[in-house]
């Protein structure tokens, strides 16, 4: 009696395939981020737009925002 038989064997097979295929093109999902030139933010209290959009404007992402947001 074999350890894997054969549907088990041809999946891990399989799975180590897809995998080699990704790490051989790994190199073509790298590419320059593009960061949006306008933002939106929309809150209740005009000093959590303030400081939603300054934080944008700063660089940070939308959970940055969110949190800056939260903490106005």
């Amino acid at each position: 009696m074999s350890f894997l038989n054969l549907p088990v064997r041809t999946l891990v097979a399989a799975c180590g395939l897809s995998l080699l295929s990704l790490a051989a093109h790994a190199d073509s999902f790298r590419g320059d981020a593009h960061a949006p030139q306008q933002a939106a933010v929309a809150t209740p209290h005009p000093a959590a737009t303030v400081a939603g959009l300054e934080t944008l404007a700063n660089g940070g992402n939308a959970f940055d925002a969110a949190a800056a947001i939260a903490a106005a």
